[in-house]
């Protein structure tokens, strides 16, 4: 998440507005864009962004893959610490795969940390969510579990 912030007593809070709302503006956002390559929230600025640009379905997805996105709710407390621990671990094990097949073990893996994580607090069960997925995980690296299943699509 990219943000911009004024920090509790910055001498010069009426600049710093100014400087966000001047970030804000549909033209500069979209230069932002095109040179960074990652999207803005500024819906106006894609009559400013470059076609190439637009046209890349990572920076921009399309209908179908937004529909597919969810939002994963924070863990609290002792169970949302060990969450926090093993979903870093397995996003920087995907991070560094150094073969196709080996990140897509990893997704798989994610995946199904997410997907157990989720149960486990629609279920409201007392098991913590590092013991489902290490349940989960099992089947996953055993190649037991399909991507589709392992992201609760099946």
């Amino acid at each position: 998440i990219d943000a911009v912030a004024i920090p509790v007593g910055a001498p010069h809070t009426k600049n710093a507005h100014i400087f966000i709302d001047f970030l804000l503006r549909p033209d500069i956002s979209a230069q932002i864009t095109n040179r960074s390559m990652i999207a803005t929230m500024v819906v106006d600025s894609k009559l400013h962004i470059r076609g190439d640009v637009l046209a890349n379905k990572i920076i921009f997805p399309n209908d179908d893959v937004l529909n597919k996105l969810f939002f994963c709710s924070p863990v609290l407390g002792e169970s949302g610490s060990k969450y926090e621990r093993i979903r870093a671990r397995i996003w920087a094990m995907l991070k560094i795969s150094k073969t196709p097949e080996e990140a897509r073990k990893y997704k798989v893996i994610f995946a199904k940390f997410l997907d157990a994580a989720a149960t486990v607090g629609e279920r409201n069960e007392e098991r913590t969510a590092a013991a489902a997925v290490g349940e989960r995980n099992e089947d996953a690296v055993d190649g037991k579990l399909d991507e589709e299943s392992a992201c609760g699509r099946s």
